[in-house]
């Protein structure tokens, strides 16, 4: 996730706005950078629709939750508000919308086309640990709903095996808990 994270600053658009926001480029330049919309000068998308496009048809439930869950981390995180919505209280889909977002804006190919190798080559190893977990999608999706109607403490159990198991893809993708 750290390596995902900021993937978008590859891009020639970040690049230039951070060299005009650190006032190199003169104040007056600055002062426009320090006021361009957010949504011009995003870098987080590029990595959450890098890891998105990981999912295929035959990935498992579980492993699907654990990208959706780490590309709304990846997309949200300089968000002022928390985590984006996957749908909003007008029925709308802050998360796709920005998912959805075409290469030219979230500058996902030229992006890939800049980063170090190495860097890709790690990411995407963490990616397929998070896709060869077959056992735990089989084990959660089994005893999930077994459990949640076996009552509140065999249900606690599950989410608590279930927590357990996020954490480890979260280490494997290099996360740290602050």
């Amino acid at each position: 996730m750290g390596l995902l994270h900021d993937l978008g600053k590859y891009s020639e658009a970040f690049q230039t706005f951070i060299y005009a926001v650190t006032g190199l480029a003169g104040e007056q330049v600055k002062k426009n950078a320090e006021n361009m919309p957010s949504h011009e000068r995003d870098h987080a998308t590029a990595g959450a629709q890098y890891l998105w496009k990981k999912i295929r048809k035959d990935t498992p439930t579980t492993t699907k939750i654990h990208i959706q869950a780490l590309c709304a981390a990846l997309i949200s995180h300089h968000s002022r508000s928390g985590i984006l919505d996957f749908i909003d209280l007008q029925g709308a889909s802050p998360f796709l919308t920005r998912i959805q977002k075409r290469d030219h804006e979230s500058h996902l190919s030229e992006s890939l086309s800049k980063a170090d190798t190495a860097i890709i080559t790690q990411i995407a190893g963490a990616v397929e640990q998070i896709a060869a977990q077959p056992d735990t999608h089989e084990r959660l999706t089994n005893i999930g709903t077994e459990a949640f109607f076996a009552g509140p403490d065999a249900f606690r159990q599950v989410l608590a095996e279930y927590r357990t198991n996020f954490e480890a893809v979260i280490r494997q993708l290099g996360i740290r808990a602050e």
